[in-house]
């Protein structure tokens, strides 16, 4: 067989029939491999530029805590002053209680006193009563006498309004040295030596600034009369420890003569004491009643003293809650003036 040998112009082709110009074939699982990413990225790619463009409306991160506003010395005032404030309105309703109770009592027996009012013997004074050169006066004290002995003594009234009004006092008193411990607790971060007085320190300086908020007041006070509250005292303003307790008695006796006064104006002249209740008038109802005592009206002249003593119970409780409001709005005014006083920052007091 002859040989032929290419020439320079032909080209050689392989014995298998392979383009020598063409790449190989990948394999086929390589291939979906490579489309799978190129697919995943160009995904994700998108999505990035996406989330550039156009913010996400979900926060990315948790949000950051606000800090509160420190409350200032005002404020922190201002809320132990209002919290006692609440604690005194409920004081006095809670005291106010022992006038209804003590009427409620003294009610069971007006059966008993209309027995000695329509019986013979107020008969027979009412009839020594009425002859000439008589003493005239039989008949209204042997009634006084019942009353006092079957319903109640003026002075048993007088003692359950003293009680109430000294107790009252006395809660609000005590109601105010809580306040004033709270208070030293709550601003103890704060440069004023309010914090640093220990429980007499406090309670000393309080009552003096007290006294002083009363001397600053433009008007005269009804029951915080800086004069007599100082004169309380006595010697013992001049070793500055003034006792909170007899200044709250002469507060008392200031709230009880001004009570007394008040009421003596519907009395019918029977006094006992400080303070003047219309008994009388009750007495005198009832004497009406004795005029025709030939009738059996016992039941009816009960029923008559009771409502009276509602009168009369109306009467005392809308003037003692009255007396003591009044005094409440009073202290509210000076215990803020005190406070402000006590927490203000000055150079003496730094230095105690």
């Amino acid at each position: 067989m002859t040989h032929v040998t290419p020439t320079s112009g032909q080209s050689k082709v392989p014995q298998n029939g392979a383009n020598p110009q063409t790449a190989p074939a990948l394999p086929s699982w390589l291939y979906w491999v490579l489309l799978t990413t190129g697919v995943l990225t160009g995904v994700l790619l998108v999505s990035w530029v996406r989330g550039q463009a156009a913010p996400s409306s979900e926060p990315l991160s948790a949000p950051e805590k606000t800090t509160q506003k420190r409350p200032s010395l005002e404020e922190r005032i201002r809320k132990h002053e209002e919290e006692a404030q609440r604690l005194c309105r409920e004081a006095l309703d809670r005291q106010m209680q022992a006038i209804p109770r003590f009427f409620g009592d003294a009610k069971q027996g007006c059966p008993e006193f209309a027995d000695y009012a329509l019986g013979w013997g107020s008969t027979r004074r009412w009839l020594q009563d009425l002859l000439p050169f008589g003493d005239c006066e039989k008949h209204k004290r042997f009634l006084e006498e019942k009353f006092a002995e079957c319903i109640f003594a003026p002075e048993s009234l007088e003692k359950v309004v003293e009680q109430t009004i000294k107790a009252y006092l006395k809660e609000v008193e005590q109601i105010e040295n809580n306040m004033l411990l709270k208070l030293q607790e709550d601003v103890a971060d704060f440069p004023t030596p309010f914090a640093k007085w220990d429980r007499e320190q406090l309670q000393k300086k309080y009552t003096e600034s007290l006294i002083a908020a009363c001397q600053q007041a433009k008007k005269k006070l009804l029951y915080h009369d800086s004069t007599k509250l100082a004169a309380v005292a006595g010697d013992l303003v001049a070793t500055r420890i003034i006792s909170p307790p007899k200044i709250t008695e002469a507060i008392a006796t200031q709230i009880l003569t001004r009570l007394g006064l008040r009421l003596s104006t519907s009395a019918a002249g029977m006094a006992s004491g400080a303070v003047t209740f219309g008994i009388g008038l009750i007495v005198g109802a009832a004497i009406d009643w004795i005029i025709e005592s030939i009738l059996d009206r016992k039941g009816e002249l009960a029923k008559q003293v009771e409502a009276n003593l509602d009168e009369l119970e109306k009467e005392i409780s809308q003037a003692v809650r009255a007396e003591l409001q009044q005094f409440a709005k009073e202290r509210k005014a000076v215990r803020q003036a005190a406070l402000q006083s006590l927490l203000t920052p000055t150079p003496q007091r730094d230095q105690e």
